[in-house]
């Protein structure tokens, strides 16, 4: 007995209705949210980091350098706006786009929300190709060009190493200031001399000293053998 044409028409409408639903049920509404396309394994994390070795990069105040540095390591920690450099084996601080201190130090980090570039681990400080400071900790402030030791810090002169509990080098007139008690090892006939002041300044061009508010000075007296 053969079934009649419409009843097929109708069933196979219905054959057709049912799998269409069953097909939008399966591939569109239970489908999965979207997958980000720019796929990132850590959503919490902002930004990635960069690690270069062996660069040099160097800062600028429009448009003009004020320090370049060479490292073996430099990290870009783009989360904090912080660039991480290890082993500097050399770095120049600018003055009228020429460089004025060269310097060496294990560590630095350049803040480039704030423009300060930070040494640290053991920073030796040249002027002219010679040896002028010797500290654990420097900070350069780039709003009034001044490089800022807050720590135990050595002046290398002709008279001999000049120890501080602090100091500051003003760049643009080239001066190193010491606030408190400043020792010079050995300065005069081998003997340590202290100078006790408000504000003790050296001058590296002259090599001289300059003291001033209620200046004492002691010698070191001994018997020479």
């Amino acid at each position: 007995m053969l079934m009649d044409p419409r009843i097929v028409r109708i069933v196979s409408v219905a054959i057709l209705l049912v799998l269409g639903c069953l097909y939008v049920y399966a591939f569109v509404l239970n489908k999965p949210a979207d997958e980000d396309r720019s796929f990132d394994p850590d959503p919490d994390r902002a930004s990635s980091d960069l690690t270069f070795g062996g660069v040099s990069i160097e800062g600028r105040e429009n448009g003009e350098r004020v320090w370049k540095i060479s490292a073996a390591n430099v990290d870009l920690r783009d989360g904090d706006g912080r660039v991480e450099m290890s082993e500097i084996g050399h770095g120049e601080i600018y003055r009228d786009s020429e460089p004025y201190l060269s310097f060496k130090a294990c560590k630095g980090v350049f803040d480039t929300k704030t423009g300060q570039l930070s040494l640290s681990g053991g920073v030796d400080v040249f002027s002219g190709g010679r040896k002028l400071l010797r500290t654990d900790e420097v900070a350069w402030k780039p709003d009034d060009s001044r490089i800022v030791i807050p720590g135990q810090a050595e002046i290398i002169t002709e008279q001999g190493v000049a120890s501080a509990a602090s100091l500051r080098v003003d760049v643009a007139s080239d001066k190193i200031y010491a606030s408190g008690d400043l020792t010079i090892r050995e300065g005069f006939g081998g003997r340590d001399v202290v100078v006790k002041s408000g504000e003790i300044c050296f001058d590296p061009a002259e090599n001289s000293f300059e003291a001033w508010g209620g200046t004492e000075i002691e010698f070191e007296i001994g018997d020479d053998d």
